[in-house]
């Protein structure tokens, strides 16, 4: 079988949960003895040089970048009021990608062509014109979702209103352009649900994201520090969650453990963060080796108040044995157990509560950690997860 995987964005470094979803699936195709192919718009925020792209990737798949400019236009921004591509899509519609397209498609021939993610609906008038594979759309996130749950959060004003607009444009896109593609893969069940309310009637399946076990990892032989956040800052939903957690929970954590430090680390982290930093705050921007950060440190924030699809983030930390405190948004797309896998507190009191007593209280955070990790080993694997997917791909071609 041979698969082409349009991207966004080139899905290295894995140092966000798109960019780990993406390659995960190439590492799994790739196991599989599948011929991988991978074209990628490479903007200047997530810029790679493929020249630096380590051997043992490089031979997972075919990789190809295009440059496109993605930067903000405040006057285009506008006008997208008036238009039916929502903005935050329009800015990846690129010549120079459509012209790659073209080309790849031209010469070589696919099974299976896998778009990563909605923002890759603006080409499949192109794909469908130059390729007879069949034309998956791998949904990461119902983005209609996240920009109405940030708009319930936003106050009146101007902020509100561009978010209303931005929640009703995208839905309305994601409704007419997911019919149009010939599958899809959810990345979690309640994905998949709301991909049928928006009348999808063809095949599709849910395939989660999971962990890589073959890599070499080891675990953290003591339990580590303090509390911790890492994750992609430039995504709305993470600053807003952050803000929450900063203002309202860490406050009351601090009055019953006055010792313990917060750690920040991520990609694109806007400049505001720094006003952040406080003898109890640590500020470690972008790290080299995020597991490292993690082995080293205690327990994991997920403060989510808005998003959509499955947060990897927690995948990651629970293969760690690192224990994990999210809201319940945080914790969608996987059948996580509140108190068993990970704990789950949704107001400001019960979320500082979690993270004192997962401290205070190591002989119940020990049984936590062990169990998230047997359920991840158990029901993520990302191997178990990439031959369940190609199983559904070969009932298609």
């Amino acid at each position: 079988m041979r698969i082409l995987q349009l991207c966004k964005k080139f899905p290295y470094p894995m140092k966000d949960g798109e960019a780990i979803a993406i390659m995960n699936l190439t590492k799994a195709f790739s196991t599989h003895g599948v011929e991988v192919k991978l074209l990628c718009m490479n903007t200047a925020k997530h810029y790679f040089d493929l020249n630096e792209l380590p051997s043992g990737i490089r031979k997972l798949a075919d990789f190809g970048a295009v440059d496109i400019d993605t930067s903000i236009n405040l006057m285009d921004a506008l006008l997208s009021f008036f238009r039916k591509v929502p903005y935050v899509l329009e800015r990846f519609v690129d010549k120079r990608y459509k012209a790659a397209l073209i080309r790849t498609l031209s010469n070589e021939e696919f099974d299976i062509i896998q778009c990563e993610g909605i923002f890759l609906a603006p080409y499949l008038n192109v794909i469908k014109r130059h390729s007879n594979a069949c034309v998956v759309l791998r949904s990461h996130n119902i983005e209609a979702e996240i920009w109405n749950r940030l708009s319930s959060n936003a106050r009146f004003g101007a902020k509100k209103l561009f978010l209303t607009r931005m929640s009703k444009q995208m839905k309305d896109f994601e409704k007419e352009f997911i019919n149009k593609f010939d599958a899809v893969v959810a990345i979690s069940e309640i994905d998949e649900d709301k991909i049928r309310q928006l009348g999808f009637d063809k095949p599709l399946c849910t395939i989660q994201s999971g962990f890589d076990f073959n890599e070499t990892m080891e675990l953290s032989k003591r339990d580590g520090d303090g509390i911790f956040f890492i994750g992609g800052l430039d995504w709305i939903p993470n600053q807003e969650g952050i803000r929450w957690f900063i203002d309202n929970i860490l406050p009351l954590v601090h009055k019953e453990i006055p010792s313990v430090l917060f750690h920040i680390a991520g990609r694109n982290m806007p400049d505001w963060f720094n006003d952040l930093s406080s003898p109890n705050i640590i500020i470690a921007g972008e790290v080299e080796d995020a597991y490292s950060f993690m082995n080293d440190r205690y327990v994991m924030i997920v403060p989510l108040l808005s998003g959509s699809g499955m947060r990897i983030k927690i995948v990651e930390a629970l293969a760690l044995k690192r224990l994990v405190v999210t809201t319940s948004i945080g914790a969608e797309g996987v059948r996580y157990v509140n108190g068993q896998h990970l704990l789950i507190a949704d107001t400001i009191e019960e979320f500082a509560a979690a993270i004192i007593s997962c401290i205070k209280d190591k002989q119940i955070a020990n049984g936590i950690r062990e169990n998230g990790y047997t359920f991840v080993r158990e029901n993520l694997d990302n191997k178990k997860l990439g031959e369940k997917l190609l199983k559904f791909y070969s009932q298609l071609v």
